[in-house]
């Protein structure tokens, strides 16, 4: 008669209800993922309008600045005109420093379009991040912040 009587308990504890905690940062940080690629397609639609508003900007300036390439010419020659009628005696002198006026004043306009267009043209640049050395592939090496801070961690200066 060999028997042997024994019991074998277990015990599991299984939360009923946990209060939704883990799904709620799930949720959290799925909602929090969608924001931020949206953030970052309406920056993206926000750069892409800027840059075409500035390439559309700087075509009209370097419209602007050939027509007063143009208006220059004219003027130019207008006061080679009126400099031969001054010297055949059919104009005044005042005549004569009015048309230069005139060419002062279209020269002063041409060079401040001349500037615009420029800085249209660096803005653009900036925009694209190309207006680096990097960028212009300037024979630079480049600077290393970290590099400078171990050269003078824990050193005072002049010691």
């Amino acid at each position: 008669q060999d028997t042997r009587v024994g019991s074998v308990g277990v015990t599991a504890t299984i939360p009923i209800y946990s209060g939704g905690i883990k799904y709620s940062y799930i949720r959290e940080a799925l909602q929090d993922e969608t924001a931020s690629e949206l953030s970052l397609t309406n920056t993206r639609r926000q750069q892409i309008s800027i840059l075409r508003g500035t390439w559309k900007h700087r075509k009209a300036l370097e419209r602007v600045v050939k027509a007063y390439m143009g208006a220059v010419s004219s003027a130019k020659t207008a006061v080679e005109g009126k400099t031969r009628e001054y010297k055949n005696g059919t104009t005044t002198m005042q005549e004569v420093l009015l048309v230069q006026e005139s060419l002062y004043s279209v020269l002063a306009d041409h060079a401040t379009a001349s500037n615009q267009l420029f800085q249209t043209e660096v803005d653009l640049l900036q925009s694209l991040g190309t207006l680096t050395a990097a960028g212009f592939q300037l024979p630079l090496t480049p600077y290393d912040p970290q590099k400078h801070l171990e050269e003078v961690r824990d050193k005072l200066i002049g010691w």
